[in-house]
């Protein structure tokens, strides 16, 4: 049996054993694409003892990364409901492609200080509509 077999075995498994815990705050694919990514992780660095893992460990993780996604289904839906197009573009611009706060306003024809009024406004709406944005974060700068 190769690794990648196992891999997917182990997915279903983590699955099966995690579907009580779906509570549909984001979508079932975006759910299943956190456990297999943290299942194919714990595959490629953690060696021969991968099995080994602490239970509740795993899981934990399993559950932040859901957490995660569901936070950023939320940001995505009050940026949309809260900014115009324009801003949403500016928005996805810096922080889905990571471009310059130059090349942003070169790309849309504003200043480099009407993109940085943008990005500020956008992170507000967000810091507003998304209380346990803040949280999700801290938890990740700590398992980093």
């Amino acid at each position: 049996m190769n690794a990648f077999t196992v891999e997917k075995q182990e997915t279903f498994v983590q699955l099966y054993r995690s579907l009580g815990s779906y509570e549909g705050r984001s979508s079932l694919l975006s759910w299943t694409f956190g456990i297999a990514h943290n299942v194919c992780s714990r595959w490629m660095v953690g060696g021969k003892n991968v099995r080994e893992l602490d239970e509740h460990r795993v899981e934990s993780a399993i559950e932040r990364r859901v957490d995660a996604a569901r936070v950023l289904d939320r940001c995505g839906e009050v940026l949309s409901a809260s900014r115009q197009p324009a801003h949403q573009e500016i928005f996805h611009l810096r922080y889905g492609e990571s471009h310059s706060i130059r090349i942003i306003a070169s790309k849309v024809g504003k200043t480099n200080e009407a993109v940085k009024i943008s990005l500020r406004r956008s992170r507000a709406a967000m810091a507003d509509g998304v209380p346990q944005l803040g949280s999700i974060l801290d938890d990740f700068a700590q398992s980093a």
